[in-house]
């Protein structure tokens, strides 16, 4: 659930407060307090009933609450003097009184996803597992990035064994082992095990915490503690994977130890510019100013070492999110990058995938299949490759490939970002299926430009023609300069007729040709 009010979003789902865009930080208790008086803001709660869901019912000062109370107002902008959202009547309790919306957030609902059980364990029965974000230990704020970055790696190679099936890092980093009860977590995600830790980074050294949690029991399975010298990270991401995997298989294939200990860099300076540019690029939807500065951290970590393969990779996506718009010159380039970057790192996953993208853009199907099926070979649990290797599908008429895919990166990264819907809309438009298409296409909740030209061209599909024409009037609204041959230009069906009929439904819609 989504509360909006004034101008901060309290999203339940992920734990955050959002203000004007930016996320605000708020302590675990705070946050819960706010979320228990915005919930029930339709009438007056007491001290006691706070007492009770907030501490359980432990013994707390009434000092304690109010300072809990003073906090809540604090990062919300109101004060005990005006009162403007959180009301006290003395003697009695408190209530929220701010004017709120409620948003179902349907991408954090895990009842929204598809009810298949085959789907995602058909051909993985392994072990479900999840990485929480790491919390950060050391002295500096700004260090957050480097701990986010250690558990975002343990994500990336865990994901590279069959062994194992991993939660995304997108659903994942939307707790904390801070926040919510590891129960919880585990009850919500469905998870088997949990990974947990935290990092303390000095000048030349590092202090890592890390425990493998079995969730049925909650009982630690494995913890070890790391001092090492900050120039061992790279050894101790390797020693904690192949514990975990050791741990809960009995076993790692040597074909595929060798591949998750393949890193591409022990440039630690490259690396750390990485982690900084990776932090940056996960916050592009907040702002467009992050892709430029992934760009620029990115670009600083090959300066570093020319040869970091991922480096390289990663450099390719924060320039296609800064495109505006895409052109073939810009596909051939970074074709060339990609492939240098392949030359580079023939395991890097991430390459293959990119390629698979631009070979998409050219129309060269076989190649593109070449490389998304690499992409899946090397990390079968990555949920972005599988989502976007499932729209693949759906361009060349696989269909049941393409509904199982995307399904299945559903459920590995089970709260994912409102576009994953649009891609299984978009398998549901393949299909024909265009009501299911509709459907899917309104659980995003992040609904842009494009997303609504292509609600248009389904909805003149199911001759639907006022709620077409007022999908396209909202897309030109957000940009109005746009066109059905610019929103359809990747848009690449290997059946060019396909690709003629969508285009030709947008202009029906009223968006110009």
């Amino acid at each position: 659930m989504i509360y909006r009010f004034n101008h901060f979003e309290l999203n339940t789902q992920n734990y955050q407060l959002i203000k004007s865009g930016n996320q605000v930080a708020v302590e675990p208790q705070v946050f819960d307090l706010l979320k228990y008086l915005i919930a029930n803001r339709n009438r007056l709660v007491s001290r006691e009933e706070i007492f009770d869901e907030i501490w359980s019912g432990r013994i707390v000062s009434d000092t304690s609450l109010s300072n809990h109370i003073k906090s809540a107002r604090k990062v919300i902008g109101d004060n005990g003097r005006s009162q403007s959202c959180i009301k006290t009547v003395h003697g009695r309790g408190y209530q929220f009184i701010a004017s709120t919306d409620e948003i179902i957030n349907h991408g954090s609902d895990l009842a929204s996803l598809p009810v298949d059980d085959s789907i995602g364990r058909s051909e993985n029965r392994g072990p479900l597992i999840v990485v929480l974000p790491f919390q950060n230990m050391s002295s500096d704020p700004e260090q957050k990035y480097f701990a986010e970055g250690m558990s975002e790696d343990i994500t990336t190679e865990l994901s590279r064994f069959t062994d194992l099936q991993v939660i995304a890092r997108h659903t994942a980093f939307q707790f904390t082992s801070a926040s919510l009860d590891i129960n919880k977590i585990a009850e919500k995600l469905s998870v088997e095990y949990l990974v947990e830790g935290s990092v303390r980074r000095t000048q030349d050294r590092i202090r890592i915490n890390a425990q493998l949690i079995d969730a049925s029991s909650g009982n630690h399975i494995w913890a070890e503690k790391y001092d090492r010298p900050l120039d061992q990270i790279f050894k101790i991401q390797d020693e904690i994977t192949e514990t975990i995997v050791s741990t809960i298989s009995g076993q790692i294939r040597n074909i595929e130890t060798d591949r998750a200990n393949s890193r591409g860099t022990d440039n630690l300076s490259a690396y750390d510019h990485l982690l900084r540019g990776l932090s940056y690029h996960k916050n592009g939807y907040v702002s467009y100013d992050n892709y430029v500065k992934a760009f620029e951290e990115f670009t600083r970590a090959i300066e570093l070492d020319p040869k970091f393969a991922r480096a390289r990779a990663w450099i390719l996506c924060a320039e296609a999110s800064m495109w505006r718009p895409k052109s073939d010159r810009r596909i051939n380039d970074a074709l060339e990058a990609a492939k240098y970057a392949l030359k580079l790192d023939e395991k890097e996953s991430e390459t293959h995938r990119i390629l698979g993208s631009l070979y998409l853009y050219q129309r060269n199907y076989q190649l593109s299949g070449h490389h998304y099926h690499e992409a899946m070979r090397l990390s079968p649990n990555d949920a972005h490759i599988a989502v976007k290797t499932g729209r693949y599908y759906a361009y060349i008429d696989k269909y049941d490939e393409a509904l199982r895919t995307v399904e299945r990166a559903m459920r590995l990264n089970p709260l994912h970002p409102g576009w994953y819907w649009m891609e299984l809309g978009i398998v549901y438009y393949s299909m024909g299926e265009y009501q299911k298409a509709i459907d899917a296409y309104y659980k995003n909740w992040e609904l842009e430009a494009y997303d609504l030209a292509l609600i248009a061209a389904t909805y003149i599909a199911m001759n639907e023609i006022d709620r077409a024409e007022e999908a396209a009037q909202k897309a030109l609204v957000i940009e109005p300069k746009s066109s059905a041959n610019l929103y359809t230009q990747f848009e690449t069906y290997q059946d060019k007729e396909k690709h003629k009929l969508l285009c030709d439904r947008m202009t029906a819609a009223g968006i110009p040709a």
